[in-house]
């Protein structure tokens, strides 16, 4: 019978043991990405329960999406070979019943909720250049798994979902404050009307 004593077991697992923990690291890979973009817009519509200082706005939500193809290697391994990243838009414009359609403060708050539309299209309409260099970035970090280690990669794909969409909120904001919602422009909408 063998008996290892405790320095021959350190170098057993030593010689043996770490060498596979170091070998069964898989490779990362940058993926491919595409976006695509879809508005689901609604006609505009007269709503009541606006506070006093609220003539309109724009209601919706978007939703993102990353849907994966995944690449095996020869190594036990896996990746995310490209990334599908759809969000969709769902929009309409609601425009306070205390304003009847066609009035002068209709027209006003039509008028600066569709600016609001307008800066939404153009800002997701250059989302794929504002953004696929940092999703990349961050996934390409962690993207390498042993096969059958999916609820990593399902981690990782959450982890670059919730960045995206905190940098779209934040910058999206940005643009409809700069844009649309500054004070100063929103006063000189509001002396549009003789009345208001």
């Amino acid at each position: 019978m063998c008996r290892l004593g405790l320095e021959d077991f350190l170098l057993f697992i030593c010689l043996f043991c770490l060498p596979v923990a170091v070998q069964a690291a898989c490779p990362t890979h940058s993926p491919d990405l595409t976006f695509s973009v879809q508005l689901n817009e609604q006609a505009i519509s007269q709503k009541s329960g606006f506070s006093q200082n609220v003539g309109g706005h724009i209601k919706g939500a978007s939703q993102i999406g990353l849907y994966p193809s995944v690449k095996n290697e020869r190594n036990g391994c896996f990746y995310l070979d490209r990334i599908n990243i759809k969000i969709a838009i769902n929009a309409q414009i609601e425009i306070s019943d205390r304003y009847p359609r066609g009035s002068c403060e209709y027209q006003v708050v039509q008028n600066h909720e569709l600016k609001h539309r307008q800066v939404l299209m153009n800002f997701y309409s250059t989302i794929q250049n504002r953004y696929a260099a940092q999703i990349k970035a961050l996934i390409a970090q962690q993207n390498g798994f042993m096969n059958g280690n999916t609820s990593q990669a399902q981690n990782v794909l959450a982890s670059a979902s919730n960045a995206l969409r905190t940098m779209i909120d934040k910058d999206h904001s940005a643009l409809q404050y700069t844009y649309v919602d500054d004070p100063r422009l929103v006063e000189r909408e509001s002396i549009a009307c003789h009345n208001w």
